[in-house]
């Protein structure tokens, strides 16, 4: 069971400390398609196992449940109904 603190969660990165303001975009999908996309690469990448997997979805769901509390907060984007393309062009004018 993956136990979340109720007060904001915090990721820090090293290269906050360079820039005044930062944005973070979380791309989201559905437990299944995560399951079927880490079952479908290179099996030298070591995704596939029912352990890497189970974590996946945990942080999936804890991103869906809980980015708009995280300091910085983080927008989503679900990628569950759209192609490698579509996903593509729709984050990449997410500049602000």
């Amino acid at each position: 069971m993956l136990s979340v603190p109720s007060a904001a969660i915090h990721i820090p990165f090293f290269s906050s400390r360079f820039f005044s303001t930062l944005y973070y975009l979380a791309l989201v999908c559905d437990d299944t398609l995560i399951q079927e996309r880490l079952q479908l690469r290179p099996s030298w990448r070591e995704s596939g196992s029912s352990d890497v997997i189970k974590r996946m979805i945990r942080f999936n769901r804890l991103l869906k449940e809980h980015a708009a509390t995280m300091q910085p907060p983080m927008a989503l984007y679900d990628t569950s109904n759209q192609s490698i393309r579509e996903t593509a062009e729709a984050v990449a004018p997410m500049d602000t």
